[in-house]
């Protein structure tokens, strides 16, 4: 079983189901797996992010490449470099980089 993240750049928090009942909203359960051997092999370290009500999840395996330019992730069984997952998601969260740092698109940099 996975267990809770403990990644340094994720927060820790709880991973209990939410109570729908009670007009709760659905918070991402997140939870790291560090990179380990098994035999012969490594296993690239993961990270699961399961929905809140129900089992659906995301598994994000990355390798820890000092060097970005040769970073990869992988989504979903979907492989792309760093940079391009990050054109992606930057776009759909309405963010940019200005001056090193990540702002919401339209706001100027604090």
């Amino acid at each position: 079983m996975a267990e809770k993240s403990h990644h340094p750049d994720i927060p820790s928090r709880s991973n209990k189901m939410c109570d729908q009942t009670t007009g709760e909203f659905a918070r991402l359960r997140v939870y790291h797996r560090k990179q380990h051997k098994k035999g012969r092999r490594t296993v690239s370290p993961r990270l699961l992010i399961k929905c809140g009500c129900c089992d659906s999840k995301v598994e994000i395996y990355y390798d820890e490449d000092p060097r970005e330019q040769f970073a990869m992730l992988e989504i979903n069984g979907v492989d792309g470099s760093v940079r391009d997952w990050r054109k992606v998601f930057l776009t759909l969260l309405r963010l940019k980089k200005q001056g090193g740092v990540f702002v919401e698109a339209g706001k100027k940099k604090p």
